[in-house]
């Protein structure tokens, strides 16, 4: 069974896929090399794009760190 990395709450689903959007988009640009073809994990994951390798996976929460901690009122 496969999970999130990290759940970050947000007050609505429009900011949150704006936020994932946004992270996926540095990520992408910042780590080309670490983005997992989907083929290589048919039928485990239910996701079409999105999917790195762990070597990134401390700027990953790096990132949501980040992100958690520009939320007004977040657990940060």
């Amino acid at each position: 069974m496969t999970s999130p990395v990290r759940v970050v709450p947000m007050a609505t689903g429009h900011r949150a896929i704006r936020a994932e959007k946004k992270l996926h988009g540095r990520l992408k640009r910042a780590f080309p090399e670490s983005i997992i073809r989907r083929d290589k994990l048919a039928g485990a994951l239910n996701v079409v794009s999105e999917i790195y390798s762990g070597k990134i996976e401390g700027e990953i929460h790096r990132l949501l760190d980040a992100l958690e901690a520009a939320i007004p009122n977040s657990r940060a």
